[in-house]
Parts: C-alpha cells; sequence; structure tokens
C-alpha cells in the first residue's frame, strides 16, 4: 500500500467525492431521513462533522502513545495494525483499559449489526420487493431478510479466512468493493435516464469484480482495483441502462420534485415547476456548489486540528483554527443562512403536482 501511497490517496479522494456527490449512504441516510426540513439536514450534517472530529482525535492520541512507547523502549517497534491492542494492554492503567475497550466493543457491533441490516434490506425490499415479488407478503419478506441476514454473516465470515492485515480488507472494502459502487449511485441522482435495473446490475458487477480481485489478484495494488471494478461497473451500467426501458415520468417527477438534483433533469424540471421555480431551483445548486469547497477545507481542518492539538503542534494548530474562524461565518451567511425552511417530507398536494406537472 505504502509503495504507491499518492496514487492510492488520488483514488481515495476521487472515491470519496464520487460519494458525497451521491449523498448519504447507510447510517447517514437513515439520519437525513429522520430530520423534518433541509435546514435540519445541513444542521445534522455539521454536528456529524464535530461528531467525527472526536474520532481523528482518539485515532492521534492512539498513535501518539504507540509513538512514545515505542521511544521508551529500545528495539520495541509497534507494527502500526497492532497499536491499538498495545497501546491498550501496554500503556493504559487499568479502569482505562475497561472502558476503552467496552466502547470499541460497542462502536464495532453498532457497525456490523448496521451493515448487515442495510445489506438485508437491499435485498428484500430495494431487489425482491421491487423487482422479483412486489406483491410479495409480509411473512415472505421476513424470511427473506432472515435469510438474506444469513447469508451476508456467512459471506463475511468467508472472506475473513483469507485476510491476514487489516491493510488486505481496507483495500478490498474501502477501495476495490466501494470503487464498484460510484458510478451506479452517481448516475442515479444526476441521469434522469438511469434505471432500477442498471443500478443493480452496476452494483452486482462491481461487487463481482471485487471479490475476484480480492480471490484471485491478492497482490494487486489498491489503486489497479479500484480503477478495474469502477469502469467494470461503470461501462456495465451504462450499456444496461441503454438497453433497457427508461422509467415512467411518473416516477421520475415525483422523485424531482422531492430530490431537486441537478445534472441532466432538464425534461422533467419543466414539466414539474414554473420557471421561476427552476431558477430558485439552479441558484441553489449554484450557491451549494460553490460552497462545497468551503465546506471541504473547514472539515479538513477541524480533523486535523483535533490530531494537532492531541500531538501538541501549537503552532499548526492555531493556523488550523484561523482557517476555521475565517470559513465558518462564510459557510454560515452565504450557504446555511440563505437557505428556504422546506419541508423535506412529501405533502399529498405535493404529490398529486408531481404526477401531474406544474399548475
Amino acid at each position: 500500500m505504502y509503495n504507491s501511497f499518492g496514487l492510492i490517496l488520488a483514488s481515495y479522494s476521487l472515491l470519496q467525492m464520487m460519494r458525497s456527490a451521491s449523498g448519504p449512504g447507510g447510517s447517514g441516510l437513515q439520519t437525513v431521513l429522520a430530520t423534518k426540513s433541509e435546514r435540519e439536514v445541513r444542521s445534522q450534517t455539521f454536528l456529524a462533522m464535530v461528531f467525527l472530529s472526536l474520532r481523528w482525535a482518539f485515532s492521534g492520541g492512539i498513535a501518539v502513545m504507540g509513538i512514545h512507547y515505542s521511544m521508551q523502549h529500545a528495539g520495541v517497534v509497534v507494527d502500526p495494525e497492532r497499536v491499538v491492542p498495545i497501546v491498550i494492554n501496554k500503556v493504559l492503567p487499568v479502569g482505562a483499559k475497561g472502558f476503552v475497550l467496552a466502547s470499541l466493543l460497542a462502536a464495532a457491533l453498532t457497525t456490523f449489526d448496521t451493515t448487515i441490516n442495510s445489506s438485508s434490506s437491499y435485498w428484500t425490499v430495494d431487489i425482491y420487493q421491487a423487482l422479483i415479488n412486489p406483491k410479495a407478503s409480509e411473512r415472505q419478506l421476513l424470511w427473506h431478510a432472515r435469510l438474506s441476514s444469513a447469508f451476508v454473516m456467512l459471506a463475511g465470515l468467508f472472506l475473513s479466512l483469507d485476510v491476514s492485515t487489516i491493510n488486505r480488507i481496507w483495500g478490498f472494502m474501502t477501495i476495490a468493493m466501494a470503487g464498484g459502487l460510484i458510478w451506479p449511485f452517481f448516475f442515479s441522482w444526476y441521469w434522469s435516464r438511469f434505471n432500477a435495473y442498471s443500478c443493480l446490475l452496476g452494483i452486482g458487477s462491481g461487487y463481482i469484480a471485487a471479490i475476484a480481485v480480492f480471490i484471485f489478484a491478492p497482490l494487486l495494488e489498491e489503486f489497479q482495483a479500484f480503477v478495474i471494478t469502477s469502469s467494470i461497473s461503470g461501462v456495465i451500467s451504462i450499456v444496461v441502462c441503454l438497453l433497457t426501458r427508461p422509467d415512467p415520468d411518473k416516477v421520475l417527477r415525483r422523485f424531482y420534485r422531492f430530490a431537486r438534483p441537478p445534472g441532466a433533469w432538464h425534461k422533467i424540471k419543466h414539466i414539474c415547476f414554473t420557471h421561476e421555480t427552476i431558477s430558485e431551483i439552479d441558484s441553489e445548486n449554484h450557491t451549494d456548489l460553490a460552497c462545497t469547497g468551503l465546506i471541504v477545507i473547514a472539515q479538513l481542518a477541524l480533523y486535523i486540528l483535533a490530531v494537532s492539538v492531541v500531538a501538541k503542534a501549537w503552532t499548526q494548530s492555531l493556523v488550523l483554527a484561523a482557517i476555521l474562524v475565517v470559513t465558518m461565518p462564510l459557510i454560515y451567511f452565504k450557504w446555511y443562512v440563505k437557505l428556504k425552511d422546506r419541508p423535506v417530507d412529501l405533502r399529498k398536494e405535493d404529490l398529486n403536482a408531481s404526477l401531474l406537472g406544474p399548475a
């Protein structure tokens, strides 16, 4: 991994930008859907950003204690993949050990159950009920949810047998497998022609390509795996999209009136809204895009600041704090304040209007 760190960093940066442009996923989507308005969505997003900074501070603290332990014990070099258990075992006092272990175990279990539940819902709701058996009973859906959960757990156990390092599974899940998902998710938001079949087969081909690379090409560099899985998934998504029928206009109108995404929605946009409303939507999208750079800068500054404070890099901390002092007011006045507090949910009259077009 570290022999091609620059290429991996570029691949991971592209991956994260594409994923961010495709909206939240997993548990992030659940928190967004639990809000009442777009203003609450943005408030929740900033709150999550602040909470994530604590994760970076914790990681930085573990790294600093691992380095300090190595410096105090001549000839001891802490393996980066074993730094957490070594710090817990050798550095932390007894009371703190139990507290940290309990918190890490709770965090791991909540991550595991979220992953299993979301994977099960993808099959049960998005594939089986939506495409295979729309009239499925609750009993049938329940059994499919149980069987798919068991399949996900067994598949994870099977793949873990071939995992010798954290770096190997990180490269597989975060780079190779996630790379196979970026184009289907991206096209779903920004291309009205993109339908469920192209998204489904694009995701499936990305997963299959990632698993094939993991099993048959274990020595492949992470950035090469990213290029392979994302290319296969993207090509298959486009080919299937062009060979299948688009979604009905009724479905597209409902989605666009709810989400209002930018991109290739010209026809649907002019059916759903008047020219005045379209101008407001375009202006809001342009403002969001213009402020994205400021938000990324503020987010990076906050995360690096958390690590810098733990490492006692005070000069760097002051520079990062100054960046936050400049960027946060700009984000607040240029982006947050100007947002109209439009409800997220669709009322009945909004749904009827989305199906019939503008009055």
